[in-house]
């Protein structure tokens, strides 16, 4: 589903005293944080981490103090040399490394869901519009992928240009789905149920529309990548760019084009505009990918409410307020 809006605690305190945690249990105290100089914890990914409670298997401190092993077990059965410092995201690191003098990055996420099957994805993708796999460890959630550059994400380009690279890259990636991936219908099913259990937090004539696409809108199984906004394509060497980081599911192509729209919101001019610049995304990301605008209205304006009712319990009103700006934006395509 669409993502959470970041909100991290900001325990500085709790941070430090984790590195000295990560340092005093595992010995050789700089070997596992820092090696050969490079950082490879970063402050900033335990910070996202401390205190977050489990989804598959250890909460966010129990994995921190496993990661120190799981990067030199990782370096040691793929036979990596580090090369850099790490980088990292909500919930991840990536580790530029190297591999028989073959630049590579190490990725290893915090055990969630949403992660589970992204080796399946990747795999089935085979480097055709995203990066590429050369190894996986799904037990440890480590991956090996081809590097690219974490500098330049489509943030870089102009917001249509942006989208006509989405819309190319979902034509390539939108191809029929391995068995192995999680169905779309039985993930929605723990998406939707809130909506369903409760007065919802959003107006009830959206909700009552979103419910209706889910239940009863048809459409052909396609591998979705599901998280593809701007941030989530690199500029890369072997094409100019290529997405990262799916959430893979089998599922309706339309859902997936909603990042697309939730991301960049500055770029929205507000009023009568917002409409015009959100139907031109849409019309935009289609055109390239070949999804029916139809499909992709219903779809975007059903994930709008999952996400404006998610952030509403969450207390986000501007958050909700945007989201359903999309909605309306949509509806009127």
């Amino acid at each position: 589903m669409g993502s959470n809006p970041a909100t991290p605690t900001d325990r500085p305190e709790f941070a430090l005293r984790t590195r000295a945690f990560l340092r005093d249990q595992h010995g050789v105290a700089s070997a596992h944080v820092e090696r050969e100089g490079k950082v490879l914890i970063p402050d900033d990914l335990v910070r996202r981490l401390s205190g977050r409670p489990a989804d598959i298997t250890d909460d966010g401190d129990a994995w921190l103090r496993r990661l120190p092993s799981l990067i030199d077990e990782r370096l040691d059965a793929w036979d990596l040399a580090v090369a850099g410092d790490a980088c990292n995201g909500h919930n991840a690191i990536v580790i530029p490394v190297t591999r028989r003098g073959e630049p590579h990055m190490l990725k290893l996420s915090w055990p969630h869901r949403e992660a589970a099957s992204e080796h399946l994805g990747l795999r089935h993708w085979n480097g055709a519009g995203i990066v590429r796999l050369a190894a996986a460890h799904p037990a440890d959630f480590a991956l090996l992928l081809e590097p690219l550059d974490s500098d330049r994400d489509l943030h870089a380009i102009e917001t249509d240009d942006a989208c006509l690279v989405i819309g190319g890259l979902l034509r390539r990636l939108n191809v029929a789905p391995p068995h192995s991936v999680p169905d779309f219908r039985a993930e929605a099913r723990g998406w939707i149920e809130p909506l369903r259990a409760h007065p919802p937090s959003v107006p009830r004539r959206w909700v009552d529309r979103a419910l209706d696409t889910f239940d009863s809108r048809p459409y052909d199984q396609k591998l979705l990548h599901l998280d593809l906004h701007y941030g989530n394509v690199l500029a890369a060497e072997r094409e100019p760019w290529l997405a990262i980081d799916p959430k893979p599911v089998a599922g309706p192509a339309g859902f997936e084009v909603y990042p697309a729209l939730r991301t960049r919101v500055e770029d929205y001019r507000g009023g009568s505009l917002m409409h015009a610049e959100v139907r031109s995304r849409v019309e935009l990301i289609c055109g390239e990918a070949g999804i029916d605008l139809d499909d992709a209205r219903e779809w975007c304006i059903a994930h709008a409410v999952l996400n404006a009712h998610q952030v509403a319990e969450e207390g986000w009103a501007t958050l909700v307020t945007m989201h359903l700006a999309i909605a309306k934006a949509l509806s009127d395509i």
